[in-house]
């Protein structure tokens, strides 16, 4: 059948029937429910590719899967046309004539492909420009084509090196569910704000993507047995990878048990590194292993390569090649530090390209550090000026009102606390829009990105003067305003989205006024076209995805070895990435 809402929660299902026939009499039907994501769960937990992806249409070229939607077990939405997400016109000439025919084949064209930085609500998007090659086939005896896009680069792929067991000390390692099994490695486990964990030890958590049967993961309770076969295997003489007999989840895949051998290695580093001002540090390989110090339990629908500390330090490529680091905005820690951000930074694979990435290394700080370094910097020390850290979206991450507060000061726009600055940005086409169709809500977004002019630029205020200086190779900027000793003028307002100027949107900008952020607009669906607002709605690209929402689903909650050279130089490699990002204060 169609897919369609299932109302006990199994999230978009399709009916599949049959007759039931005896003697050539039709005795009845038979039928079941399928949870759609049953059917493209190797797609949806694909780790395949950084930036390339798979995608799944149906012969009219409806979209089942695709990236740029939710996962079908997070909700349904309006039919999608694929020529609607994919808007190059080389795409609807050379890709969707074979893709819709039922064909087997590929192409390869350039495309400017949008990537998440998080959440394109508040974080935007990074554009690529790159050339993408298309592949596609038909799934047989079903109305169904599979296809997947893919850089050059990422043809080459590269794993991590794997872990020599020979003079090997890692005889103990901490699984991440210290609340079924307290007693690992003789650890105590400390509560702090209802937070368990095990200081001065790290732990591993293996996202669902890391099992060979992702879906069936998430719907298993793990208990104490799971917890202790997991530890083994996660030592160097663990004996083989973990594997549960149950609903066909199968095996831990090997790569992933590997990354946490090597990731193992920067352990003590963590620990040497750590401060009064840094609560957690961790990091998360590209094949789904989460790994953080303290020890602390993670929700099982916990994936490190969609939450925004990962998917920021990916998106933020240098112009010159390879990675910078990259700042959140600041939140509330969950154990009771008060205001964090989160400085990442993205490890490639040794001997690959810059694009093929292993995963990212983070450390999270408390603001008031942020701010003992800012006003340690020359005038921002100064009475007569303030300074603040903003992002390349001009979203703050750091201002003085910030510090020592009861609530979380995110998500919060430059023009909230500057609006003038912000206005001068957007005159002097330095902060300039970014517009996308988000096809899991059915809003158009528009957020803000830095110009690469941006760094250097200065201007008057009302009353006094204000500079931008790009903070070394990050994605934040440091902002001074010196107010020469008089009062701000506040007169100066962001203009509030609503139905009148949604409406008047052309194809791809709003109104040059200063927009408030952020700035969301309710698009009409037509269910004669199937597809959202007028004729030249393809002109506005898709959204990437936005962070799934962290769900408990349910729960509380031997190897070949390669010459030891390959196990330090990897160690190394996670070492020099730690070392850099916690080395910036």
């Amino acid at each position: 059948s169609a897919f369609y809402m299932d109302t006990s929660g199994l999230g978009l299902v399709t009916t599949i029937v049959t007759p039931v026939v005896a003697d050539g009499v039709t005795k009845g039907v038979i039928g079941m429910d399928v949870p759609v994501i049953d059917l493209v769960a190797d797609l949806v937990f694909d780790r395949e590719f950084v930036k390339g992806y798979p995608f799944i249409v149906d012969s009219a070229g409806q979209v089942v899967w695709h990236p740029a939607l939710p996962s079908p077990s997070e909700g349904s939405i309006e039919p999608t046309n694929i020529a609607d997400i994919e808007i190059t016109a080389a795409f609807a000439t050379d890709v969707m004539p074979g893709l819709v025919a039922g064909e087997t084949g590929s192409a390869t064209i350039n495309v400017n492909m949008p990537i998440a930085r998080g959440d394109a609500t508040y974080a935007g998007f990074a554009k690529d420009y790159r050339e993408v090659t298309f592949a596609w086939k038909p799934v047989e005896g079903t109305p169904f084509r599979v296809g997947v896009a893919f850089t050059t680069t990422e043809l080459d792929a590269k794993q991590l090196p794997l872990k020599a067991t020979e003079n090997c000390d890692f005889e103990c390692d901490i699984y991440h569910r210290i609340n079924i099994e307290d007693a690992q490695c003789g650890a105590t486990v400390t509560t702090k704000s209802g937070v368990e964990m095990i200081e001065g030890k790290a732990s591993s958590f293996y996202a669902a993507s890391a099992f060979a049967n992702p879906s069936a993961w998430l719907e298993y309770e793990e208990t104490v047995d799971d917890v202790k076969m997991m530890t083994a295997a996660s030592t160097c003489s663990g004996g083989r990878v973990p594997f549960i007999d149950y609903a066909g989840i199968g095996e831990l895949k090997p790569e992933v048990v590997n990354d946490n051998l090597l990731v193992m290695g920067v352990d003590q580093c963590w620990v040497e590194k750590s401060s009064s001002n840094i609560v957690w540090s961790y990091f998360g390989s590209a094949n789904g292993l989460y790994r953080m110090t303290p020890a602390a339990t993670s929700k099982k629908g916990y994936d490190p390569t969609k939450r925004p500390w990962y998917m920021g330090a990916v998106a933020n490529v240098k112009s010159s090649g390879g990675f910078d680091v990259t700042m959140t905005m600041p939140y509330l820690d969950a154990a009771g530090a008060g205001e964090i951000v989160s400085v990442s930074k993205t490890v490639t694979m040794q001997g690959g390209t810059d694009e093929q990435v292993a995963g990212v290394a983070s450390v999270d700080m408390k603001l008031s550090a942020v701010k003992d370094v800012v006003e340690s910097a020359g005038v921002c020390g100064e009475s007569s000026t303030t300074c603040m850290i903003i992002d390349e979206t001009g979203h703050i991450v750091y201002h003085p009102d910030f510090v020592d507060t009861a609530t979380a000061d995110e998500n919060v726009f430059l023009a909230i606390k500057a609006r003038e600055i912000a206005e001068d940005l957007v005159q002097q086409n330095l902060l300039v829009q970014n517009t996308c169709m988000d096809y899991a809500s059915g809003y158009r977004k528009t957020s803000y990105q830095l110009s690469n002019d941006a760094p250097g630029a200065a201007g008057d205020l009302s009353c006094g003067k204000w500079t931008l200086q790009l903070l070394g190779n990050t994605n934040v900027y440091l902002l001074a305003v010196s107010s020469n000793g008089c009062e701000a003028s506040s007169d100066v307002a962001c203009t509030a989205c609503s139905e009148d100027n949604c409406n008047s949107w052309d194809t791809l900008n709003m109104d040059e006024a200063l927009l408030c952020q952020p700035c969301q607009c309710k698009t009409r669906y037509d269910s004669c076209e199937l597809k959202y607002g007028e004729a030249d709605a393809s002109a506005v690209p898709a959204c990437p995805a936005a962070p799934p929402a962290v769900n408990d689903y349910g729960t509380n909650c031997g190897f070949e070895g390669s010459a030891a050279r390959n196990r330090a130089g990897a160690a190394a490699l996670l070492a020099g990435a730690v070392a850099l990002v916690v080395g910036m204060w």
